[in-house]
C-alpha cells in the first residue's frame, strides 16, 4: 500500500499542473453537451453497480469529463466523447445517436449486483447509507432492477444511452470487466476560480439533489431549468465568490429551509447587533443590543450602505432557500446583516416623526441569536403564571425549572426560535405517551426517484413524567421555529397539548444531508421526508397557530409583546 501511494504521488508530481481556466460563455451546443454529460454522470455514478464505477474518482470525472465533452461538435462526436469518459467505468453501457442505439449483451454470473440507497449515503452520514447489494442470479433480482432490462435515456443533444441498473457478478467481481482504461486526469487544484471546477461542481450538486432530494413532489421547482441556468452562470463566473452566489441561487430554487451553501471565503460570518422586521413596506428595528448607540427600537431602516433597505432584503431572498415565503423573509432579514467581523455598516434611519439620520454599526460574531425583548428565561409574570423560554433554557437548568414551576396555574412555553433543550420538559405536560412525527428515508434503486420506497426508522416515543405540571399551557411560535423546533411543535399540534399562539413555523423538518463539492463548497439539504402525524404534508406547511397573532408596529414602538400578552390572556381565562 505504501509503495502504491508513493508511486501515485510521484506520478502526480510528474504531470503538469492544469492552470485555472478563465471564464467563457457556453455555446448553445456546449450547453447541450454538458446537459447530456450531467444526466449520464448521475445515473452511472449512483446506479450503475460495476466495480470500476464504484472505485472511480467522481470529482475528477465531473471536472475533467465535462471539459472533455463540452466541445463536441455534433451528436456523433458527443457520443464518442461520452464513451471515452464513461465506458471504462461502465462497460455494459451503450451510448450512441438515438437511431443507432443497441443494448449490451450481458454475460451471466452467479449473482445480480445493484445499488440500494437509503438517501444519499456515500458520505457515510447517518441515517443515510448506500451499498451495492447482491442477489442470487438463479432466484432472480427480486426488488433489484433486472440486468437484462436496461434503462433507456434520451440525453439530449441527439444522443441516447442504454444503462443497465444491475449487472451480473462473481466472487471475483462484476461482469464484464472493462477492456479500456480511463484517460489520465491532469493534476489540478480544485478551486472556484477555475471554470472547469465550477462546471464540475454544478454537475455533482445537481445530480445529488435530482436523485435524492425527497420533496420534489411538493415544491414548484423546474430542476432541469435550474441546471441550464447554473451551468451557464458557472461558465462565466469571474471567481469563487461569484460562483458561491450561483450555487446559492441554485439551492434557493429547492424551497428547502435546510438548503445552504458554505465556502471558506464566506466564514466566519459576523452580524449586526439588531433584530428587524418588515411591516407593510417598512423595515423596522424591533430589538437592539444594550449599549448600541444611534439606533432605537421602532426606527425605520431606509437604506443599508446607501441601498434601499427593502431592495437589499429582496435581493438577499433570491439567495435564500426556504419552504415558505414567511421563513424566506425571516432568513433573508438575518442574512442581509452578515459579513466579516469588524466591518462597518451605515444605516439610514427614519424616526417616527419622519426625520432621518445615519448610524454606523460594526458587525461582530454572536453565539446567541438576537431576540425581541423577552422576560428572563424562567419568570413568574403573574401570581402562578410562569414563562419558560425553550430557546434560552439549557438542559442543566431543566430540573431546577421543574421545581420552580411545580404547582403553576399556567405556563407559557416560548418556541419562537430553536430550542436548546431535549424533550424532558414536554414529558411533564401530559399523562400519556406521545410520539414524534414519522421520518421517512427514501429507498432508491432507480434514478430520478422512480419507484421510491420509504424506510421509516424508529421515532421518538416519549413517556410521561411526574410530576404533571399543569394542563393549562400555551405555546408561542413563529417562522424562526424550524426542524427540531417543529418536531416538538408537531407533538404539541398532534396531541393538542395547548393553544399555539403566534405565527406559522418554517415548514422544514428532517435530517440534514451534505454534499461536498470540488473547490471547497459544501451544500446542505433535507435528506429525508417528514409527514405530520396524520400522514399529511409538513414541508412548506409547518405548524399553524391555533390563535394567530402577528406583531404590530405600534406595539413594537410601545415596547409590547402582543404574542406573549395573548398567551397570558388565554391562561387567565376560566376553563371551558
Amino acid at each position: 500500500m505504501l509503495r502504491r501511494s508513493l508511486f501515485a504521488l510521484l506520478l502526480a508530481l510528474s504531470l503538469p499542473l492544469a492552470a485555472d481556466a478563465p471564464p467563457r460563455e457556453l455555446t448553445p451546443r456546449g450547453l447541450e453537451n454538458l446537459i447530456a454529460f450531467t444526466r449520464l454522470y448521475g445515473v452511472i455514478r449512483y446506479f450503475h453497480p460495476s466495480d470500476e464505477a464504484a472505485a472511480a474518482d467522481w470529482d475528477a470525472i465531473a471536472v475533467n469529463g465535462a471539459e472533455t465533452v463540452e466541445g463536441a461538435a455534433d451528436a456523433q462526436q458527443l457520443a464518442a466523447r461520452l464513451g471515452d469518459v464513461f465506458l471504462p467505468l461502465a462497460p455494459t453501457v451503450r451510448i450512441a445517436p438515438a437511431a443507432a442505439l443497441e443494448p449490451a449483451q450481458l454475460p451471466r454470473g452467479v449473482s445480480i449486483v445493484a445499488w440500494e440507497h437509503h438517501g444519499q449515503g456515500q458520505g457515510g452520514r447517518a441515517p443515510y447509507t448506500s451499498e451495492r447489494v447482491r442477489r442470487d442470479a438463479v432466484r432472480g433480482s427480486g426488488p433489484l432492477p433486472d440486468p437484462l432490462q436496461p434503462l433507456r435515456l434520451d440525453l439530449g443533444g441527439g444522443v441516447s444511452a442504454s444503462v443497465p441498473l444491475a449487472v451480473f457478478g462473481t466472487p471475483l467481481g462484476t461482469l464484464p470487466q472493462a477492456d479500456r482504461k480511463p484517460p489520465a486526469h491532469p493534476a489540478r487544484t480544485y478551486t472556484g476560480n477555475d471554470r472547469a471546477t465550477r462546471i464540475g461542481a454544478v454537475v455533482i450538486a445537481w445530480n445529488a439533489l435530482q436523485h435524492f432530494y425527497p420533496y420534489f413532489d411538493v415544491v414548484d421547482t423546474d430542476w432541469p431549468a435550474e441546471l441550464r441556468t447554473a451551468l451557464q452562470s458557472a461558465a462565466t463566473d469571474r471567481d469563487e465568490a461569484a460562483f458561491l452566489r450561483t450555487l446559492r441561487q441554485m439551492i434557493a430554487a429547492l424551497d428547502d429551509g435546510h438548503g445552504s451553501v458554505q465556502h471558506p471565503t464566506a466564514a466566519p460570518r459576523a452580524t449586526l447587533p439588531l433584530l428587524w422586521r418588515v411591516f407593510d413596506e417598512a423595515l423596522v428595528v424591533v430589538a437592539a443590543d444594550a449599549g448600541v448607540s444611534g439606533v432605537s427600537v421602532g426606527d425605520e431602516v431606509v437604506a443599508i450602505d446607501g441601498k434601499p433597505a427593502l431592495q437589499a432584503v429582496r435581493d438577499t431572498e433570491q439567495l435564500v432557500s426556504a419552504s415558505t415565503p414567511e421563513s424566506r423573509r425571516t432568513f433573508a432579514l438575518r442574512q442581509v446583516m452578515l459579513g466579516a467581523a469588524g466591518t462597518a455598516v451605515t444605516l439610514t434611519l427614519r424616526n417616527p416623526d419622519g426625520s432621518t439620520r445615519t448610524a454606523t454599526l460594526a458587525r461582530a460574531v454572536r453565539t446567541d441569536p438576537m431576540r425581541e425583548k423577552r422576560p428572563d428565561p424562567v419568570a413568574e409574570l403573574k401570581p402562578g403564571l410562569w414563562y419558560v423560554d425553550l430557546t434560552r433554557l439549557k438542559d442543566e437548568d431543566v430540573d431546577g425549572t421543574l421545581v420552580r414551576v411545580s404547582g403553576a396555574r399556567g405556563i407559557v412555553l416560548d418556541v419562537r426560535g430553536y430550542p436548546r433543550i431535549q424533550t424532558k420538559l414536554l414529558q411533564h405536560l401530559t399523562g400519556a405517551v406521545t410520539e414524534s412525527a414519522r421520518w421517512n428515508v427514501p429507498v432508491l434503486r432507480r434514478p430520478d426517484r422512480e419507484g421510491v420506497e420509504w424506510d421509516t426508522p424508529a421515532r421518538w416515543s416519549l413517556q410521561p413524567l411526574q410530576p404533571r405540571l399543569t394542563k393549562n399551557v400555551v405555546f408561542l411560535t413563529d417562522a424562526r421555529a424550524i426542524s427540531y423546533a417543529e418536531s416538538l411543535m408537531g407533538i404539541v399540534e398532534a396531541y393538542e397539548l395547548g393553544p399555539i399562539v403566534g405565527e406559522t413555523t418554517a415548514g422544514t423538518n428532517g435530517n440534514v444531508n451534505m454534499i461536498a463539492l470540488p473547490g471547497g463548497y459544501t451544500i446542505g439539504y433535507t435528506g429525508l421526508k417528514v409527514l405530520k402525524h396524520d400522514g399529511s404534508r409538513h414541508h412548506g406547511v409547518g405548524i399553524a397557530p391555533t390563535v394567530p397573532v402577528s406583531p404590530t408596529l405600534a406595539a413594537i414602538r410601545a415596547g409590547r409583546d402582543e404574542q406573549l400578552e395573548k398567551a397570558l390572556q388565554i391562561l387567565e381565562q376560566p376553563p371551558m
